[in-house]
């Protein structure tokens, strides 16, 4: 497993948890089956770049919410209030 793969996966979620949406509820409207999204919340594969927009726009966010480089205190400037 790839380093990145784990981080992302755990901001990915990080902010889904701060907008209490449960699995489900995101892969009925990203579109995936839950266990993929599980795959990508543990650092098990990497989601496609239209996935991330998906992702993006269900959370309120931009895609730089997702930046690893980034720490997750910056995450409060990047996620408008829901």
């Amino acid at each position: 497993m790839k380093e990145w793969h784990k981080q992302l996966g755990e901001r990915m979620r990080f902010i889904r948890r701060m907008r209490s949406l449960k699995q489900a509820e995101v892969c009925a409207d990203v579109g995936l089956k839950q266990s993929q999204l599980s795959r990508y919340e543990n650092g098990l594969g990497r989601p496609s770049f239209y996935e991330m927009l998906r992702f993006a726009r269900l959370y309120r966010c931009t895609l730089a919410a997702f930046d690893c480089e980034r720490s997750l205190g910056d995450l409060d400037q990047l996620l408008p209030q829901a």
